[in-house]
């Protein structure tokens, strides 16, 4: 698949949902092996889909709530891990759906910004506590924004005037 270039999104809720459901008992339970096509270089990421449908009954469509349940069943545990995953509900799930345009998704003066501002800087916490988002900004405009900060740079801090 690496060689191919082929990018995969690990769908763990439905996953979760589907998998074992004709097993009368000791039902089976697990998840894409997402480790493994990482640790051989595949591109992927994490997302849900269909949310509240036949395939995945439960959920919000919020990449951490995603998160936070791939951590839970996948043994996530150390700071490493929480950063990874938190890139996996990201920027990864864009960078595979449009490769071409890869170098967007990088943190640069002038771009047009797609970022999410946390009331956090520890990935853990973010994924952990699912922090408030006090800034959402989506292709440069700011889409959601909760409160003017001082701390954020003058740019930032403009944006919310």
């Amino acid at each position: 698949m690496a060689a191919a270039d082929v990018g995969v999104v690990v769908l763990p809720a439905t996953d979760l949902y589907l998998m074992g459901r004709a097993d009368e008992r000791n039902a089976r339970r697990g998840v894409a092996p997402l480790e493994a096509l990482r640790r051989h270089g595949v591109r992927t990421a994490v997302s849900s889909n269909n949310v509240r449908n036949a395939f995945t009954p439960t959920g919000r469509a919020d990449p951490l709530d995603i998160a936070l349940l791939l951590a839970r069943v996948s043994f996530v545990s150390d700071e490493t891990d929480f950063a990874a995953l938190l890139g996996l509900a990201g920027a990864a799930g864009a960078q595979i759906l449009h490769p071409e345009a890869a170098h967007r998704h990088v943190v640069e003066s002038g771009a047009a910004a797609d970022l999410v501002v946390f009331d956090s800087v520890d990935p853990a916490t973010v994924v952990i506590d699912q922090p408030g988002r006090h800034l959402v900004v989506a292709r440069g405009r700011v889409v959601h924004g909760t409160e003017r900060r001082e701390t954020w740079a003058p740019e930032l801090a403009g944006l919310m005037a």
